[in-house]
């Protein structure tokens, strides 16, 4: 699995270790693949009006594109997200690799998740 720091009784995988295995799913992740000549972009959801905590993932717009896996770790008020900006009927849309919420750790994104620029005046992406 990988190295161990042993304190007293207990043993916890080192940062360097859980870095290394995030990065490692990157490279498996088919999004990564299909983006080979791109870099993932970061971008905060941003409210604009008061309403909603979040917003729900979207699926992949393009025919093509994967089918939403499921809402796991849906972006809340706050959030980071990870991933590829692809245009699509005139309309910019974030194929999301990973998301970060407020005050927690990045987890994977489901397959298939993505997030419109703008939806309805009331949310946008804006890039860090």
């Amino acid at each position: 699995m990988g190295s161990t720091i042993s304190s007293g009784n207990k043993s916890t995988c080192s940062k360097h270790d859980k870095a290394a295995e995030t990065l490692q799913q990157i490279a498996h992740d088919s999004l990564s693949k299909e983006f080979a000549d791109q870099s993932p972009e970061e971008h905060a959801l941003t409210k604009l009006r008061s309403g909603c905590t979040g917003m729900f993932w979207r699926a992949d717009p393009r025919p093509s594109g994967r089918r939403l896996a499921s809402n796991n770790h849906w972006p809340r008020d706050g959030a980071h997200l990870r991933g590829y900006k692809i245009e699509h009927k005139g309309q910019s849309w974030l194929l999301a690799t990973h998301v970060k919420q407020e005050r927690g750790e990045w987890k994977n994104a489901p397959k298939g998740a993505a997030m419109p620029f703008e939806y309805d005046n009331h949310y946008c992406l804006r890039q860090i």
